[in-house]
């Protein structure tokens, strides 16, 4: 059964930018082990993967459906302390009740031995318009 984040609508051209950003930024940190919390699709996993190999990768998550390594919570993560290189939590906070995210943010820290990589999606209300103009360039 295909889940929501088999879609390509899903999976747009923007998201796949979003990728793009979350996976850069690991593989800067050059960690030995990560934590990925929210498996949802399991493509930046995979790309950190394929680029940075020697990475050991766990993976965190509420649905069962998506076979994360561990089945848990953001608000209350099932890790010792300072446990991960690397957290990341991408697309995950904007799901929190607004009175979770400080006890969400203070998990976060706290498996971390090294850094915390996040990001919240970007909405806003935009007019777009384009205009194939070629006498323009």
């Amino acid at each position: 059964m295909k889940n929501q984040y088999q879609s390509i609508s899903y999976n747009s051209k923007g998201r796949w930018l979003s990728y793009w950003y979350q996976i850069n930024e690991v593989i800067l940190c050059s960690p030995s082990d990560l934590l990925v919390i929210g498996k949802g699709s399991g493509i930046v996993e995979k790309g950190i993967l394929l680029m940075s190999p020697q990475t050991k990768i766990v993976t965190i998550d509420l649905n069962p459906d998506l076979n994360p390594d561990v089945v848990g919570d953001v608000r209350n993560l099932p890790f010792e302390d300072e446990r991960f290189d690397v957290v990341l939590c991408c697309q995950i906070l904007e799901h929190i009740p607004f009175s979770d995210i400080k006890r969400a943010l203070s998990e976060l820290r706290r498996v971390a031995k090294h850094k915390v990589i996040i990001s919240v999606p970007h909405k806003r209300k935009h007019l777009k318009i384009e205009i194939d103009a070629p006498i323009l360039g």
